[in-house]
C-alpha cells in the first residue's frame, strides 16, 4: 500500500513539472521578445514592420486586427495575418489574397424600383475597391430614406469571370408614403390650428419625392412644396424645387427655390439653392447628416440639419443672414427605455434691423415649442433643447415623458430674451395603414386642463 501510495505521489508531481514547462513555454511564444525573436514577412509596410518588432505581446494584436480590418475595407476581403512559432522565433506573416471591388448592387427581393435605381440607392459604386463595413452603411441608408424595410442581413457572391464582389440586399417596399392630419387646440384661449402634410416617397420606384405642407387656423396660414428629382443628367446631384406661400393679418408672401443636393457619403448631405420672393432674392446652403437606425420610432442614432439663408432686397441694398440648425440624439437606457435628446436654434442678422414679420422664424406646434399652437412665436432669435425619455416596449408604439426648456428674443412689443420651458407626455402608435399621435404639454402657470393639446393621425400607403 505504502509503494503504491508514493507512486502516485511521483506521477502527480511529474504531471505538475510537464504543466508548468508546458506554460511556460507558451508564456515564451506568447510574450515573445521584440527584436531578433520576431520575424514579420509578407505584405506589410514598412512602418507596420517597425511597429510589429517594437510591440509587446497584447499591442502586437491590436496591431494585426488594425492592419486586417484597413485591408478588408480597401479590397481586400481575405486578408489575414498568420503566427508560427519556430523554436525561439516567432514569425508573422501577412497574406493580402486577391484585391477585389464591387460589382453592381442587386436585391434579392422584387420591389417597384428598377435594378438601375436600386443600385444608385445603396451608394455603392461598381467598381470601387471592395469595403466590408460599406453593407451595413448602404443598408441603414436605404432604411432611412423610407424606401425599403430589411428583411434579412446583406450577402455577396463573387463574379466568377473577374475579382467583382456582388453585394445582395435583401430590402422590400415599404409604405411609408403617408398623409397627415394635425389638429392643435388651447384650452387656454381656445385657439386651434389644423394643418395637412401629404409625403410621397419613390413615387413609381423612380426615387422621386414629393411633399405637400399647408396649415390654418387663428394665425399664420401657409402652403409649402417640394419635389426632388433625382440623378439630374445621370449625375450625382439631385434637383430641388421648393414653393411657399404664406399670410397672416400684417403680410403676405411667396417664395420660389431652385436647387441641387447630393450625397456626401452615406450619412452627409449637401444642398444649394438659388431662388427669389415677392420683392428679394434669396439663397440657401444647407448641410445634413443622419445615421439614425430606423425611419420609424428610432432607438439608436442621430440627426442633425443646418442652414443658412441670405436673402437680399431686389429695391435696395439691405439684406438679412439667417442662420438655423436642428439635431437630435437617440440612446438605449435600458431594455425598451430611449433617452431622446434634441436642440434647435436660429439667429438672424444684422442685430441691428427691425425685422418684418416674414422675415422672422415661427415657433410652436407638435415639433417644436409644443406648448404652444404652430407659429405663435415669432422671433429673430431663439435656442431651445429637448430631454425626452421614451418607452418603447410594444410593437411599433412609444410613450413618451418630455421637457423642453428654450429662450427666444421677444419681438415687438416685447423686448430681450424670454425664457419658457414645457413639459408634458405624448403617445405615438403605427399600425400597418395608419398611426395616432396625441401630445399633450403644459407651461407654468397653466393648470392641468389649460394645456396644449396636438392630435396627430397619419394614414400611410
Amino acid at each position: 500500500m505504502t509503494a503504491f501510495l508514493f507512486k502516485e505521489k511521483k506521477l502527480t508531481q511529474f504531471v505538475l513539472r510537464g504543466a508548468i514547462l508546458a506554460v511556460f513555454f507558451f508564456a515564451m511564444n506568447a510574450f515573445a521578445l521584440p527584436g531578433s525573436s520576431i520575424i514579420v514577412e509578407g505584405d506589410f509596410s514598412d512602418a507596420e514592420k517597425e511597429e510589429l518588432l517594437h510591440a509587446d505581446s497584447v499591442d502586437r494584436i491590436s496591431i494585426e486586427n488594425r492592419i486586417v480590418a484597413r485591408l478588408e475595407n480597401t479590397g481586400y476581403p481575405a486578408a489575414q495575418i498568420v503566427e508560427e512559432s519556430l523554436k525561439d522565433t516567432l514569425k508573422i506573416t501577412l497574406r493580402k489574397g486577391d484585391g477585389y471591388v464591387f460589382g453592381m448592387p442587386r436585391n434579392g427581393v422584387k420591389t417597384k424600383s428598377s435594378k438601375e435605381v436600386f443600385a444608385k440607392l445603396t451608394g455603392i459604386k461598381s467598381g470601387a475597391p471592395f469595403q466590408r463595413d460599406y453593407l451595413v452603411r448602404a443598408t441603414k441608408k436605404m432604411e432611412r430614406t423610407g424606401y425599403f424595410v430589411q428583411l434579412k442581413d446583406p450577402e455577396i457572391y463573387r463574379d466568377q469571370n473577374r475579382n467583382k464582389l456582388v453585394p445582395l440586399f435583401y430590402m422590400q417596399d415599404a409604405s411609408l408614403s403617408y398623409a397627415e392630419g394635425i389638429v392643435s387646440y388651447s384650452s387656454e384661449d381656445d385657439s386651434w390650428v389644423g394643418s395637412i402634410d401629404v409625403s410621397l416617397k419613390n413615387l413609381l420606384g423612380t426615387a422621386r419625392d414629393l411633399q405637400l405642407q399647408g396649415s390654418t387656423g387663428d394665425g399664420e396660414h401657409y402652403v409649402d412644396l417640394r419635389y426632388k428629382e433625382p440623378w439630374l443628367l445621370q449625375s450625382e446631384w439631385n434637383g430641388l424645387v421648393r414653393g411657399s406661400l404664406k399670410d397672416d393679418s400684417t403680410y403676405t408672401d411667396a417664395h420660389l427655390q431652385l436647387g441641387v443636393e447630393r450625397a456626401v457619403n452615406f450619412e452627409w448631405t449637401f444642398a444649394l439653392l438659388g431662388g427669389i420672393g415677392g420683392d428679394y432674392w434669396s439663397s440657401t446652403i444647407e448641410l445634413g447628416y443622419q445615421d439614425l437606425d430606423s425611419y420609424i420610432l428610432p432607438r439608436h442614432g442621430r440627426s442633425f440639419e443646418t442652414s443658412l439663408n441670405f436673402k437680399r432686397s431686389r429695391d435696395s441694398s439691405q439684406y438679412i443672414l439667417a442662420y438655423e440648425a436642428v439635431g437630435e440624439n437617440y440612446v438605449p437606457v435600458y431594455g425598451n427605455i430611449i433617452a431622446r435628446t434634441a436642440f434647435a436654434g436660429g439667429y438672424l442678422y444684422p442685430t441691428n434691423k427691425t425685422f418684418e414679420n416674414r422675415d422672422l422664424f415661427s415657433l410652436g406646434g407638435v415639433r417644436s415649442w409644443k406648448g404652444f399652437r404652430p407659429d405663435f412665436l415669432k422671433t429673430r432669435a431663439y435656442g431651445n433643447v429637448e430631454f425626452a425619455i421614451r418607452y418603447q416596449g410594444l410593437e411599433r408604439t412609444a410613450f413618451e415623458a418630455f421637457y423642453e426648456p428654450g429662450l427666444y428674443h421677444g419681438s415687438r412689443p416685447l423686448h430681450g430674451w424670454i425664457a419658457e420651458h414645457q413639459y408634458g407626455l405624448g403617445v405615438v402608435q403605427y399600425r400597418d395603414s395608419f398611426s395616432v399621435s396625441i401630445y399633450y404639454a403644459l407651461r407654468p402657470g397653466l393648470s392641468a386642463g389649460e394645456g396644449f393639446l396636438h392630435l396627430g393621425v397619419k394614414t400611410l400607403f
